[in-house]
């Protein structure tokens, strides 16, 4: 791709910024247990839940929950 630098070892340039920020996260967890981590994201870092949907298929379905930070 356009401007892609092969990164052998991060050893080898310790000026090289490898990670500059993070969109998002996705967690895939038991069943029954989102409201546990909702709550543990809330309590340990401060994050407050802006989202939440029932995802379905014709063969599967899945809670969602989005949790993030104050400032976005």
């Amino acid at each position: 791709l356009p401007g892609f630098d092969q990164v052998y070892s991060i050893r080898e340039n310790k000026s090289l910024k490898v990670l500059n920020s993070i969109d998002h996260i996705a967690v895939c967890i038991e069943q029954g247990d989102i409201d546990k981590y909702v709550e543990f994201y809330r309590t340990t870092y401060g994050f407050i839940q802006t989202y939440e949907e029932y995802v379905t298929t014709e063969n599967s379905g899945m809670n969602s929950k989005v949790v993030e930070s104050e400032n976005g």
